[in-house]
């Protein structure tokens, strides 16, 4: 085929030179009136970024388009294509002395462009260095006047600087659209575009297949997308949107001079790319819908999607719709009030902190909160409002009139919204216990057992001022009674997890954590083979192990824990846990044992020595997770960089990489690979560099 090609595009050029433009050429850069860019014939941005060409199958042979693609990088990954619903066999790009672009084929088959619908004095076709193909007067281009832009039409990439949304100039509402298929660029299944909200004063970005929402991304509050981490400024790019009467659009900047873009592929994932130099290929530096909590409803009506195990979480004073379903993992029929509104204005709002905004937002107008929230009273189908404050334009007043949809929980990029619920208690809490088989069960142990009165008084009748969190059983709450206090002081006072907030875990030193990895050892090594019941967790996560006041941890939650006969190996019908620490022959086949927890322990171990949490990691660079990323830099001898960047290192980093090992090992693919937890407790024993002459295996990720 190698010696074929150049005989079919001159061909190619013959015929259709022959046939209709005898005068015929091109310019580095630009197109002129009267020139054509004929088949095997290309455009070049003036530094040789990016180039203008037909590609496809052959000439005659197949489908062939007109295209633009980074010219270092080639035709095979075209950001923008002219041409998606009519591919020609043997085509040239015309621009005539009147404006008129077109491509045309060697039969005379003609395909418009552009006609513009004024007399353009000079005008040109030129190739910019950001990928736009641009129309106007030479005169005028400099300025940025275009009476035409390749920007303006984008297929399944957004180039920096190139814009979704819509302008009331030219009357076009920008959006990507995925191809049909790997070959075939016509518009495929999914959507991603720019939705105005309420006449535009909550706009938000979609993503739909078939005409319905499958994700969403927002509203824009002034400063970002509402819930959506992944659109947050970073080292890559720094997201834009502006909002006026002439326009609304977002857009984004690339912070250096990388080969960067925003792709939506043929499965809906929409991705931040950055081509690599050295390997030759595209690394995702950001994907906006990778995780379950980027599906849209996820957890039904009022629910909060949490990305955990259980995903889904009620709000405060709203409890699962169907207990039964949320037990089964069904969550679509989300939550209810524990005590239904009384639709007056004795009614009160419960601020609710770092939640993405629902959608369907209505904007009452420039109201400050105390009118938002009277005007919210007054109207019973209101059922929530927040303020936000648009490119300090002021106060906007967003109301939710019915269901809360789409939530989820993002302390990084979340807001306050303030919920509807009934004046007086959240509702009523009732506690079953069981005559005398508690006590029996207590006998002999250090535990205590409060009445419920007990704690409905400590806790002000569970009041949500003195909530602190919610766990797979219920909400969590802070005690007012002495006696009660005084004994979780001596037990489980706090709770350590990979902290986002940089504040609060640059204040976990190496030590404390090297410390809280030794705890968690020895706390599974006495479940596993010193207690008198072999004692599988089957949960082990970071926000499973808490602290006390000396940091000494305790590992909690044992819901999902079993009894187990040593060596042994059990399988389950139903598997259940926390995505992100579950091995890999639980997760196939329902397999656990001992080594499930060793398992759990080595992703825990991870976890602290970098602060990142395994589940939502990826590598900007090379596209991995934690796990994967770790082995990557164990072999290539750096594995010190996966420390936590915001912490002093150790002078002595044996104890780093030692638990680095510890880590690897136990995530070993085969359970036969990975230690006991006996094993792990000798290793984190040692201080010898003996230790670090074990080789692991690839781990599972």
């Amino acid at each position: 085929m190698g010696t074929v090609l150049p005989w079919l595009f001159t061909l190619c050029h013959l015929l259709i030179s022959k046939s209709s433009y005898p005068s015929y050429g091109a310019a580095n850069d630009s197109l002129f009136p009267n020139q054509a860019l004929t088949d095997g014939m290309n455009l070049v941005s003036s530094n040789k970024i990016f180039e203008l060409g037909f590609f496809g199958s052959p000439p005659f042979i197949g489908k062939r388009y007109l295209g633009l693609w980074y010219k270092d990088i080639g035709s095979s990954t075209a950001v923008w294509i002219g041409n998606v619903l009519d591919p020609l066999r043997c085509g040239v790009l015309v621009f005539n002395q009147r404006g008129c672009i077109f491509l045309q084929d060697y039969i005379g088959t003609t395909i418009s462009v552009y006609k513009p619908n004024q007399i353009v004095l000079r005008p040109v076709l030129k190739l910019l260095d950001s990928g736009n193909l641009v129309f106007g007067d030479s005169r005028n281009l400099t300025a940025g006047e275009y009476l035409w832009q390749s920007f303006d039409h984008p297929v399944d990439t957004l180039l920096p600087g190139m814009k979704l949304g819509w302008d009331q100039k030219t009357g076009i509402d920008r959006s990507m659209r995925s191809w049909r298929t790997s070959v075939d660029p016509a518009p495929g299944d999914y959507l991603f575009r720019l939705d105005s909200g309420d006449s535009g004063h909550s706009p938000q970005l979609v993503l739909e297949k078939k005409q319905r929402t499958v994700s969403r991304w927002g509203p824009w509050d002034g400063q970002k997308f509402s819930g959506s981490d992944a659109l947050m400024e970073n080292n890559y790019f720094r997201p834009m949107f502006n909002s006026n009467t002439d326009a609304f659009y977002f857009t984004f900047e690339a912070k250096y001079d990388w080969s960067l873009k925003l792709t939506l592929n043929l499965e809906g994932k929409i991705e931040f790319l950055r081509w690599n130099n050295a390997t030759k290929r595209w690394n995702i530096v950001n994907t906006l819908n990778k995780d379950i909590c980027d599906q849209y409803r996820t957890c039904g009506p009022f629910g909060v999607c949490i990305g955990e195990d259980p995903r889904c979480w009620c709000p405060d004073g709203f409890t699962a719709a169907s207990q039964d379903d949320w037990n089964k993992k069904d969550f679509t029929e989300g939550c209810r009030r524990i005590t239904p509104l009384n639709y007056t204005d004795k009614d009160v709002f419960v601020k609710n902190t770092g939640l993405k905004l629902p959608d369907n937002a209505t904007y009452w107008g420039m109201l400050h909160p105390e009118e938002c929230v009277e005007k919210c009273l007054k109207e019973s189908l209101c059922m929530a409002y927040t303020n936000i404050n648009i490119n300090g334009n002021g106060s906007k007043c967003l109301v939710w009139l019915g269901w809360l949809l789409d939530m989820r929980r993002s302390q990084k990029s979340g807001n306050d919204i303030f919920i509807r619920m009934a004046n007086g208690r959240i509702g009523e809490h009732d506690c079953l216990l069981p005559g005398n088989s508690q006590g029996d069960f207590l006998q002999g142990t250090n535990v205590i057992a409060y009445d419920f009165s007990v704690l409905a008084a400590a806790t002000n009748n569970f009041s949500l001022d003195n909530k602190i969190g919610h766990g797979g059983f219920g909400n969590v709450y802070k005690t007012q009674k002495t006696e009660i206090r005084d004994y979780l002081s001596e037990n489980l006072v706090t709770i350590f997890c990979t902290c986002p907030d940089p504040a609060r875990r640059v204040t976990v030193t190496w030590p404390t954590r090297f410390n809280i990895i030794k705890g968690v050892a020895k706390g599974l090594a006495y479940m596993h083979h010193d207690s008198r019941l072999t004692i599988i967790h089957r949960d082990l996560k970071a926000s499973n192990v808490l602290l006390d006041r000396e940091m000494t941890p305790k590992i909690s939650h044992l819901g999902l824990s079993r009894v187990f006969e040593d060596n042994v190996e059990e399988k389950t019908q139903h598997v259940i846990g926390t995505r992100g620490y579950m091995p890999p022959e639980y997760l196939q086949n329902g397999y656990y044992s001992t080594t499930s927890d060793v398992f759990s322990f080595g992703i825990l171990a991870l976890e602290i020595v970098s602060g990142e949490r395994n589940w939502n990691y990826r590598h900007p660079i090379y596209d991995v997770g934690l796990v994967g990323y770790a082995w990557r830099i164990w072999t290539e001898g750096t594995a010190i960089e996966l420390l936590d960047p915001l912490i002093e290192k150790p002078a002595d980093c044996n104890e780093v990489l030692g638990c680095i090992l510890v880590g690897l090992l136990c995530c070993e693919r085969r359970t036969e690979d990975r230690p006991s937890m006996a094993q792990v407790v000798s290793l984190l024993k040692e201080n010898e560099m003996s230790r670090l002459n074990f080789m692991p295996q690839e781990p599972y990720f």
